[in-house]
Order: structure tokens, then C-alpha cells, then sequence
């Protein structure tokens, strides 16, 4: 389902070191997954939210500011 093409992508963007890239669609993938999938999601998430983090300073760079979206009551979430 969606939920599975999220992770793909996810996953297809970790598999490059593109970590940043990489962080929305595992988390759009953890929102949509069944419980049973949400470990191993989180733990993929996890990881590319770190490497970025490192790259980030290992550049030089100041991060992005994390990008907001919006639920479907209108709360907002990271």
C-alpha cells in the first residue's frame, strides 16, 4: 500500500546517504504503517535523523529547520 511505497522511498534515499531526504518519507511511512511495522521504521528514522545530523556538522552547514506538516485534526507535528 502507501504506507510500503513511503518506506521504499525511504529506503532507497538511506541506501544513497541521502539521509536528509531520506527523513520524510519514513516519517510519512511510520504515520500510515501498521503497529507491527512501526519499529523497524522508527529505527531506519532514527538513523537517517543522526547520519544527517553528523553531515551537517561534519560540512560546516547550519540545518535546515525542521519542516512542519499537518495532521489530519490540524496539529501540528514534527
Amino acid at each position: 500500500g502507501l504506507a510500503q511505497a513511503y518506506w521504499y522511498l525511504g529506503r532507497a534515499h538511506v541506501s544513497q546517504s541521502h539521509w536528509r531526504e531520506a527523513t520524510q518519507p519514513l516519517r510519512t511511512a511510520f504515520r500510515l504503517s501498521p503497529r507491527g511495522m512501526q519499529q523497524e521504521i522508527m529505527s531506519v528514522l532514527i538513523d537517517a535523523t543522526f547520519a544527517a545530523g553528523l553531515n551537517d556538522l561534519k560540512l560546516g552547514g547550519t540545518p535546515p529547520a525542521p519542516q512542519r506538516s499537518h495532521d489530519k485534526e490540524n496539529k501540528e507535528i514534527l
